[in-house]
């Protein structure tokens, strides 16, 4: 009885040998990328006052400006062969979300958004498709 207390606990207390990792889903690995280029090169940013904000970032050697106002966000591309700037997409952020960063990985752009209450969003824009998709929201994950 004494040994099978003991093998139980030293199971329990080393955890798991034979575990196999949890399969990682795009969205986290994502949004750990994004957050590791984030630490390693500083990223545009609006403060929460400014009720407009333009924020600037390169996808792939293209160009895109970003406006950000109290409920709307539009995103414009740089066009070098007419060398002028072109609406690309246009969202609706809600009233209370305004985009405090932003953040260009691979073919990607990540927007951090936070409300009034400290609520975090975070989106991915992808310019290939012209397509938003929300990675993560985060109760009082802003410090405004």
């Amino acid at each position: 009885m004494k040994k099978l207390k003991y093998i139980a606990l030293g199971i329990l207390g080393s955890g798991c040998l034979a575990c196999a990792p949890l399969p990682v889903q795009e969205e986290s690995s994502s949004l750990a990328n994004a957050r590791e280029v984030a630490r390693q090169t500083p990223s545009p940013q609006c403060e929460w006052e400014q009720a407009n904000c333009e924020l600037s970032v390169t996808v792939q050697n293209q160009p895109f400006r970003l406006y950000s106002e109290v409920g709307l966000v539009r995103m414009e591309s740089f066009d070098p062969q007419t060398q002028s700037w072109q609406i690309e997409t246009e969202r609706a952020t809600g009233e209370d979300y305004r985009v405090v960063r932003a953040a260009a990985l691979r073919e990607f752009i990540y927007l951090t958004e936070c409300d009034q209450n400290g609520n975090r969003k975070i989106q991915r824009y992808r310019p290939a498709d012209q397509s938003w998709r929300q990675l993560n929201y985060k109760s009082l994950g802003c410090q405004l």
